[in-house]
């Protein structure tokens, strides 16, 4: 009976054999497909309950909250000024991707004030597991309010959520080099292995002023930055290439511009998109969609600054333009 047992024992094992290499491909490819998993829902912060009506609104970003203080959430469907992109409270900026991103106040010249956003993860972390995150941040230039530019922005992780964060100078991860570019989105990346399988993860400043170190380039009292695209995985190069690799296949900036000299503005897009141009005011001015190349006259339009605005099913991208009738 024991000798029965042991020979269908070795016919299963060498039927199995056949079917070994198929099973590591197919192990490797699941493991694989779970690194390149971004754990952070609503990442670049297009999806909304409603359109932001002002400042300290981060809640409207569906799955982000505050955690401390009252950070904002910037969208170009708002009609607040304040609330605007490209055009806002804390200057002017472009998102990185799509129509809309956060922003938070990292230093004040006035005593201690962090504002930290967070939200939850869409699983929670497994313990000793390496993770690598990144986002990207942008200096506010609106020199009545932002004057500083400060380091130790970075990312800190949390089993609960709470409304009132310890600023004790630990963070999980956080950025050492001041970021001064008001221009261009600077990515910030790095990586951890945790501890606890944390479910909420915060963004923010979490040094007091005397463990931070800031520069001031005008008479503003903040250090304020825009943040854009996060991500949070176990895949090292998904998670640094994230806000670059939504672009891929999308519209290319070169293929719409605007010609002065017939006060039309040209598109070289191939395929179905759509099409708007909208005031600094955030109002709309004309909306239409097309298929291929398009001219359209904006001679009506009076002198200003305008923002193009074309979309398709991957990505949008924003221009902006100067109409000088």
């Amino acid at each position: 009976m024991l000798l029965k047992i042991f020979i269908i024992y070795l016919i299963y094992i060498k039927s199995s054999l056949k079917y070994l290499p198929l099973l590591i491909l197919l192990f490797v490819k699941i493991n694989f497909c779970i690194g390149q998993i971004n754990l952070v829902p609503n990442p670049s912060f297009e999806s909304y309950t409603i359109c932001p009506n002002g400042l300290s609104e981060i809640n409207e970003a569906i799955g982000w909250d505050s955690f401390n203080g009252t950070p904002d959430y910037f969208n170009q469907c708002s009609t607040d000024p304040s609330a605007d992109v490209p055009n806002n409270a804390f200057g002017y900026q472009l998102p990185f991707n799509g129509d809309s991103y956060a922003g938070i106040i990292a230093y004040y010249n006035g005593g201690l004030a962090r504002e930290i956003m967070g939200t939850q993860l869409t699983t929670p972390l497994s313990i000793s597991q390496k993770y690598f995150v990144s986002f990207m941040v942008n200096r506010g230039n609106d020199n009545v309010f932002v004057g500083y530019s400060t380091n130790k922005v970075g990312v800190k992780l949390t089993n609960m959520k709470s409304y009132t964060v310890n600023i004790n100078n630990t963070a999980h991860f956080y950025n050492n080099a001041i970021v001064t570019d008001t221009l261009n989105w600077v990515r910030i990346f790095g990586s951890f292995i945790v501890d606890s399988a944390y479910q909420y993860l915060m963004i923010g400043n979490f040094f007091d002023d005397a463990n931070t170190t800031i520069t001031n380039q005008s008479g503003g009292i903040y250090a304020y930055y825009f943040i854009d695209d996060v991500c949070l995985s176990t895949d090292s190069a998904f998670t640094q290439n994230y806000a670059t690799d939504i672009n891929k296949n999308s519209i290319n900036e070169t293929s719409f511009y605007y010609d002065s000299q017939v006060k039309k503005i040209c598109i070289k897009e191939l395929g179905e998109y759509t099409f708007k141009v909208i005031d600094l005011f955030g109002n709309t001015l004309i909306e239409k969609g097309f298929e291929g190349f398009q001219e359209i006259d904006v001679s009506f339009l009076e002198n200003g600054y305008y923002v193009v605005v074309v979309s398709n099913q991957k990505s949008t991208k924003h221009k902006k333009i100067v109409v000088n009738v």
